[in-house]
């Protein structure tokens, strides 16, 4: 909102809250902020809270509780054990660093109507960053202790707040040691409610502390963020003594009537991610109201997906706005003490009620997986007022079930439409256009964009006997022969592979020859249950592009472009591929990809291993193109052996 007329700046100083400010400027009101003209009523919300948090509290055993009734000024803080800093960008702003609830604004959670302690963005000047601390008294902390507090923003306040939760198990008291830890972040609620947030201690600690971060980026009476917030009832309990009832450690979110309120992650500034977390499925297991569908992606019992199951669910839910958001599982920027094994998580969305649930979505691996690390993460077009369910399980590999901590990140979205113009296939790639029989084809697109609207949405790929490059309907063409699962969101590379092994190409069916390689980008696909390949979604032609096919030669065994067939080897560090042609007659060229700048020795040698030449060469990191002059050689199978200091690769040629 632009303010309609110039002002000093210290005028601001006066508002607690910086929509009675700009309203001021906009209704001339007077600057007192006991008389400032709000247009916002408010409420008193004694015991009204909308809890996000994962524990039963009832029967806790309390480590540390301030209910803020008190004096809450700098003085009164520290002579609580507190300690309060400022470490904002530029200098400190008018008003103090952390000071008493003002109930003009709104009343506490309990206790008396200013009883709760309180920041706002006139902590800074101008439009400087925030990052007002306020750090715990030392208190003696197991693992998986909790920090619960209580958070509120002015009710439809238009300047988002942040806040940021840090643990020190070796209890530092100032903001600049290196013990502290992110237990995450959320953006303080605007609901007219007292909201309850929940934080595990990921470490013990016998003098450990907990902070409370009002963070705020682009904030201060000119920045487009930061209002004023309200901190209430803090307290933290011991881990394992508010499960459910008997003494049970089993969460209350292992089932959907339990699920933990995560809206404070939705509705921030596209592109920004906001965390929850840490949550610990380690006591968590399979609910008997857990729905038997809705999951049917997920991965086990060895990653085939062939016998998918329930291990250890936890519940979370949320309120759509009719925004896009990418949801998956981190490790909240860690590592966490306690990660899940191999961050391996799996995830299901549903809308509805606990009882009466609708599958909406379902991810084993999301686009942030790596070879070694398996977070789920997926794409969640929200309908404006429905109520989502989601649910978090551990992966089973064969038996080994992943346990321990995670979060969730949520983000939120540009929106891509069907005829948005800048859909894209990307740059497509691939290692080679002759698959020897043993060989892998590898294709990648790097930059994709595709539409992100419709239930389903993403990009996947397809195999096909004729160039399907430009069609809008692939999965109805003659020409398709199979398509791969699909990945949504788009990751920066979206990769597939074919190893030339006769089980499709080759089998009897589908002949050796020619085939064509093409990345599918689509939106507003449907499935009546959760799709695992591209092939088990209805795509709307309206919303789908087929992008530039790659053709690669199958070859079958004997062919006479393989007489000696060249196994890709794999680039992640030092390897030879792209060995052509086949035979070779006066040159032969081949890429070499190296990860650092490097001297390398070049050798051929003979079939029974003789040294036949050599040569240096200098190359730099990434993919070199390199020729060899066989000119000279006789006819037969050699070696080209290539080495740096610590890599050595070796394939075959056939020279005519």
């Amino acid at each position: 909102m632009a303010l309609s007329v110039q002002v000093a700046v210290g005028q601001r100083a006066a508002f607690e809250n910086k929509m009675d400010f700009l309203k001021n400027q906009e209704l001339r009101t007077n600057s007192n902020p006991s008389q400032s003209a709000r247009q916002i009523p408010v409420r008193t919300l004694n015991h009204l809270a909308s809890a996000k948090g994962f524990m039963n509290l009832s029967t806790a055993a309390i480590i540390y509780s301030d209910n803020f009734d008190g004096l809450n000024d700098t003085t009164s803080l520290q002579a609580r054990g507190y300690h309060v800093f400022y470490r904002g960008t530029g200098p400190q702003g008018t008003t103090a660093t952390w000071f008493q609830g003002n109930p003009t604004v709104f009343n506490a959670y309990n206790g008396p109507t200013d009883g709760y302690v309180a920041a706002n963005y006139n902590a800074v000047t101008g439009l400087n960053d925030i990052d007002n601390w306020l750090i715990t008294p030392a208190m003696n902390v197991m693992t998986g202790d909790t920090i619960s507090f209580y958070s509120q923003s002015p009710t439809a306040s238009t300047f988002p707040d942040s806040i940021t939760v840090m643990y020190s198990a070796a209890g530092d008291s100032v903001p600049e040691a290196m013990s502290w830890v992110s237990l995450g972040s959320f953006k303080v609620n605007i609901l007219c409610m007292w909201e309850q947030n929940f934080f595990q201690a990921p470490a013990a600690g016998s003098m450990a502390r907990f902070a409370i971060r009002y963070k705020v980026s682009d904030a201060g009476p000119l920045g487009n963020n930061s209002d004023y917030i309200g901190i209430d009832q803090l307290d933290v309990f011991e881990a394992g003594t508010s499960g459910g009832g008997g003494g049970s450690n089993v969460p209350p979110n292992n089932a959907c009537s339990g699920a933990i309120d995560i809206n404070s992650a939705f509705g921030g500034a596209v592109g920004a991610a906001m965390t929850m977390g840490p949550y610990n499925n380690d006591s968590a297991t399979v609910d008997p109201t857990d729905p038997t569908f809705g999951w049917e992606c997920f991965g086990e019992p060895n990653g085939s997906g062939t016998a998918p199951s329930l291990e250890n669910t936890l519940w979370y839910t949320f309120t759509g706005d009719g925004d896009i958001y990418f949801i998956e599982t981190s490790n909240c920027g860690g590592p966490l003490p306690n990660e899940i094994d191999d961050g391996d998580t799996q995830i299901a969305v549903y809308e509805g009620s606990c009882g009466s649930l609708v599958a909406v979505g379902c991810n084993e691996d999301g686009p942030s997986a790596t070879a070694v690390y398996y977070p789920a993460g997926l794409n969640v077009t929200t309908v404006n007022g429905t109520q989502y369910y989601v649910m978090i399980d551990g992966f089973n590999f064969s038996g080994a079930i992943s346990n321990g901590q995670y979060c969730i990140e949520v983000t939120r979205l540009n929106t891509i439409q069907c005829l948005d113009s800048s859909i894209t296939s990307g740059t497509l790639t691939q290692n080679a256009d002759t698959i020897c029989p043993g060989d892998t084809l590898i294709v990648t697109a790097t930059g994709a964009v595709a539409p992100n609207v419709g239930q389903y949405n993403g990009i996947s790929w397809t195999i096909s006997s004729a160039d399907l490059m430009g069609t809008s309907d692939p999965l109805n063409d003659p020409a398709l022969v199979a398509t791969y699962t699909f990945t949504s969101p788009v990751p920066a590379a979206s990769t597939r592979q074919l190893i030339n092994n006769g089980a499709l190409i080759g089998n009897g069916t589908i002949p050796y020859g020619m085939y064509y390689w093409s990345p599918v980008l689509f939106g507003n696909g449907f499935a009546a249950t959760p799709p695992t390949f591209l092939s088990d979604i209805t795509l709307d032609p309206a919303c789908t592009t087929t992008g530039t096919s790659l053709a690669a030669y199958i070859a079958g065994p004997g062919d006479p472009a393989c007489v000696v067939g060249v196994n890709e080897i794999s680039n992640s560090t030092f390897g030879i591929s792209n060995v052509y042609p086949v035979p070779a007659e006066s040159n032969l060229s081949f890429t070499l990809f190296t990860k650092f700048n490097s001297q390398v020795e070049i050798r051929v040698l003979d079939n029974l291993g003789r040294l036949i030449s050599t040569q240096v060469n200098t190359l730099t990191n990434g993919h070199n193109v390199l020729s060899l002059d066989v000119n000279d050689l006789s006819s037969g199978v050699y070696m080209l052996n290539i080495s740096d200091a610590q890599n050595t690769a070796t394939v075959k040629f056939l020279k005519k």
